[in-house]
């Protein structure tokens, strides 16, 4: 039983919504939560359900997703293994009902775990800050600056790095990851899509300027390793935001690591921040830019992807962009026997329930 109670613990431990509990609180949180399995295509809750428990993926995968006005489904997210979710409907001083819908895409085995055993270590990493427009890209794509309120600050931030934003919008605490496009003193910068069919970026495109949000410290593993191994990046529309710290870091450092980037939109006018992907380029010759626009040139093919990665060897590959887009140049690069460790990848559209 303690063998088994171990292991559990060691599953646990290094999912970073526990980081702040030491080891007799983690083994006390094993003890208290409950193990599920679910089949493939198993709804595990539902928008706007009663909030109960918060989960850890051990095994598996799901999606995250929301519904339109006309009850169209629309996928936020895809979670894997170490990955949780539920935590959403417990911050902010009260518990919420759902705002979104979570369902397998295989057999999950997840560990269930009682809020109130959370709910402490849920606030330790948010901070008061302001929100304020940094610039119009174009009509659908806007960047802002986020700056620490109260004394808060930023810690240092790897390229590839995203925050997280906390809102209130109506009735709902809505969460939303966006990976850090750039840094300003003290301020980091997020670019988002103003899709108009997300209730988050409809209200961001309409909210008042100097905004009052709660906002993470940068997190996660996209990660860029500055090696000198070649890489190569496919951004998918504002999937460009991480790609963009890319190329600040390596034209700070001056780093002439061979980097290729294959930046795809729907049409011209979503390219962003060309003239300065331009001068960094030219200021560093090692750094190779293609733009690819769907409405003139169609869409990615899987012989463009495979030519793109080989015509550099065999590079790491860094993918972000839309669910579909990532999937695409990820199952690609798979029926291309392309080595799996090489390739890195995150999604654009993703969410906390």
């Amino acid at each position: 039983m303690q063998k088994s109670l171990d292991n559990l613990v060691a599953l646990i431990k290094n999912c970073s919504l526990l980081r702040n509990m030491d080891p007799a609180q983690l083994e006390q949180l094993a003890k208290a939560s409950q193990l599920v399995t679910f089949p493939e295509g198993h709804m595990i809750f539902r928008e706007g359900e009663r909030s109960e428990g918060i989960y850890i993926i051990l095994e598996g995968s799901v999606r995250v997703l929301t519904h339109d006005r006309t009850k169209q489904p629309i996928p936020l997210a895809r979670l894997n293994q170490g990955d949780y979710f539920g935590e959403q409907a417990f911050t902010g001083g009260s518990v919420k009902p759902r705002n979104a819908s979570v369902e397998t895409l295989a057999e999950t085995t997840l560990l269930k775990m009682d809020a109130k055993w959370i709910e402490p270590f849920l606030t330790g990493d948010w901070m008061e800050a302001v929100m304020q427009k940094a610039a119009d890209h174009s009509p659908r794509i806007r960047s802002y600056l986020i700056k620490p309120a109260r004394g808060g600050h930023f810690d240092a931030f790897k390229p590839g790095q995203h925050i997280v934003i906390q809102v209130k919008v109506g009735e709902q605490w809505l969460e939303r990851p966006y990976s850090i496009s750039g840094s300003e003193c003290d301020s980091l910068q997020i670019t988002i899509k103003l899709d108009p069919r997300s209730l988050f970026a409809r209200w961001m495109k309409e909210a008042p300027d100097n905004l009052q949000i709660y906002v993470s410290q940068p997190r996660g593993e996209f990660l860029f390793d500055s090696a000198p191994l070649p890489a190569i990046c496919f951004a998918g529309g504002v999937g460009i935001a991480p790609f963009l710290s890319f190329a600040q870091f390596l034209d700070q450092n001056r780093i002439a690591k061979r980097v290729h980037l294959l930046y795809c939109a729907l049409n011209s006018n979503d390219f962003i921040r060309k003239d300065e992907l331009q001068q960094i380029s030219s200021r560093l010759p090692s750094l190779t830019l293609a733009y690819k626009p769907e409405d003139r040139e169609g869409m990615l093919t899987e012989s463009e992807i495979v030519q793109h990665v080989k015509a550099l060897g065999e590079p790491d590959v860094y993918i972000c962009g839309p669910e579909a887009f990532v999937n695409l140049i990820a199952q690609s690069l798979k029926k291309a026997n392309y080595p799996e460790e090489k390739v890195r990848f995150e999604t654009f559209h993703h969410a906390r329930v």
